[in-house]
């Protein structure tokens, strides 16, 4: 491997870098020059405002849904018969 490795550095020595024609840097930057950037937002905005709508939809349902689970344990533990039946039936051995 390292034999290789030096026939192919060796075999290098005796060539010449490439140069590019003067003309070529001066096309490949009229090039870019030419071209107009149009950058496009609105798909940014719709995927934003369609994460924004998701995020209150489910905090709405979890708010309805809080509202009523809220009022029916409120009736259920607001009854008298269930205040002190577990206390006085519970006993020590």
């Amino acid at each position: 491997m390292e034999k290789w490795m030096e026939d192919v550095i060796t075999s290098m020595q005796g060539s010449q870098r490439a140069k590019p024609k003067p003309a070529l840097l001066a096309k490949i930057n009229n090039q870019f020059n030419s071209q107009i950037a149009i950058i496009n937002f609105w798909h940014h905005w719709r995927y934003t405002s369609i994460a924004a709508a998701f995020v209150l939809f489910i905090n709405s349902t979890a708010l309805i849904y809080y509202t009523i689970h809220k009022a029916k344990t409120q009736n259920v533990t607001s009854l008298d018969a269930y205040k002190n039946t577990l206390i006085s039936s519970y006993q020590i051995y």
